[in-house]
């Protein structure tokens, strides 16, 4: 049973950020009347991790794609599982502490392998794109970490012995997930070792040249696993796609798993793993 829910323990996460703790330092700086604020262009504004998110649901599906539709996302730095797997899910994600906040989330995840050094080989995920309902986590995200999040709208419906996520992006349904919850909760919780998330963090040049001024590829820690309950089920994907996001391109050779679950976990920090620009 663990190795069957090891896929889920991908799927969370990517964290809300909430403006309040200053990173940047201002030492060279005079005192200003807006310091430590928004409106002081001398300062970077976010949360320091861990960030914890509980009972957040998550409706996901386990298939199987080409070859070379994952070669095309992951870059080479990572190893692609050999079966061929990719994870796509829709869910609600709940931070708790002092700053709690709620939003939806959507996305695709591939597990991968990383040769960190001479022998040790680390397992995790690699994050292509994720669609958030919400500016603030998609901006922390995506500034901090290096998540390629995206704003979207998101809906995760329970009803009629079935769950339905489904990510809409001007228009068009992109990702559209079904699994049906007829079966039996399983209601014990269990916890999963997690390998983090890969992610590639980008900022390009102010002259948009083809240039960066960061190319990362970044490790982000995930901590403390667990999947509170769950249902297994039969489950169904569909792929929409726009010129800028042609999820439609990603075939869909075989669906192997499908669950509706109810999960908590911890967002650590990061650490770059390889620098593009060195």
């Amino acid at each position: 049973m663990m190795s069957n829910l090891k896929y889920l323990a991908i799927i969370v996460l990517t964290c809300f950020i909430p403006f309040s703790i200053v990173l940047a330092d201002s030492s060279q700086y005079e005192k200003k009347l807006f310091e430590g604020t928004n409106l002081d262009s001398h300062w970077v504004i976010f949360s320091k991790p861990p960030f914890k998110l509980e009972k957040n649901k998550i409706v996901s599906v386990k298939a199987t794609t080409s070859r070379e539709a994952l070669l095309s996302m992951v870059p080479k730095e990572l190893t692609v599982n050999e079966e061929n797997e990719i994870i796509f899910y829709v869910g609600k994600l709940n931070i708790v502490g002092d700053y709690p906040f709620s939003y939806n989330e959507g996305g695709i995840v591939i597990p991968v392998a990383y040769k960190k050094g001479t022998d040790e080989e680390v397992n995790g995920y690699f994050v292509p794109i994720l669609y958030l309902s919400e500016v603030g986590p998609l901006l922390g995200g995506r500034e901090v970490y290096g998540y390629n999040k995206h704003f979207a709208e998101i809906k995760l419906i329970e009803g009629d012995g079935q769950v339905r996520g489904t990510v809409t992006q001007r228009g068009a349904t992109l990702i559209d997930i079904t699994v049906d919850t007829n079966s039996k909760k399983v209601t014990n919780s269990i916890k999963i070792e997690h390998g983090g998330h890969f992610v590639i963090k980008r900022v390009p040049s102010a002259a948009y040249d083809g240039t960066f001024e960061v190319n990362q590829l970044n490790r982000v820690e995930v901590l403390d696993y667990i999947v509170d309950d769950y249902i297994k089920g039969d489950g169904k994907v569909l792929l929409g796609g726009t010129d800028w996001d042609p999820l439609n391109r990603i075939p869909i050779e075989e669906i192997k798993e499908a669950y509706y679950s109810t999960e908590s976990n911890i967002l650590g920090v990061g650490e770059t793993i390889h620098d593009y620009l060195q």
